[in-house]
């Protein structure tokens, strides 16, 4: 388990199914994320099964106290040639949304990622419409690289996608 501030981070476990499953219908929660939930069709069909087992990322369940769950956050597209990742975190829980869980959840594992298991460069692609999501990349120190023109086709249209990253200091 890793402890940030506010939010815990660990291990997504067979348990966790029900609540992700339920996350991964959600279409209002779903609207930002580029990934589309690693392959939401899939694992609403399939169930954890697969889902969380590459061997590239680390992804780990956001609870707040009491154990209650309300996000993921991973690290993905791991290079441990290049130390380079990817990283995103989601709120799925609504009720959750604005209250800082987002960002402790992103500064902890950024952290982890950089200093824990020596990465060099972390880097997101968001959804340009998702300012909430690039105000809380900048406060954690993320930078804006540039702009990826039309790079992902989600809700009937091509979307642009803002490239951010932080390097290790």
């Amino acid at each position: 388990m890793i402890k940030g501030q506010y939010v815990d981070l660990r291990v997504i476990d067979k348990d966790d199914e029900y609540i992700l499953k339920g996350w991964a219908s959600d279409e209002e929660v779903c609207k930002f994320i580029p990934t589309v939930f690693p392959n939401r069709q899939l694992f609403i069909k399939n169930g954890l099964l697969g889902v969380y087992s590459d061997k590239s990322s680390i992804n780990l369940l956001i609870q707040i106290e009491d154990d209650v769950p309300i996000g993921i956050c991973s690290l993905y597209n791991i290079d441990f040639v290049s130390s380079i990742a990817e990283i995103s975190v989601t709120i799925y829980a609504k009720n959750c949304w604005g209250r800082g869980y987002g960002f402790d959840a992103l500064k902890t594992l950024t952290e982890y990622g950089l200093y824990e298991i020596n990465l060099h460069t972390i880097y997101s692609n968001i959804i340009e419409d998702n300012e909430r999501a690039i105000k809380c990349f900048e406060k954690a120190g993320y930078e804006k690289e540039g702009m990826l023109f039309e790079r992902l086709y989600k809700d009937g249209c091509y979307k642009n996608l803002v490239s951010m990253s932080i390097v290790k200091k």
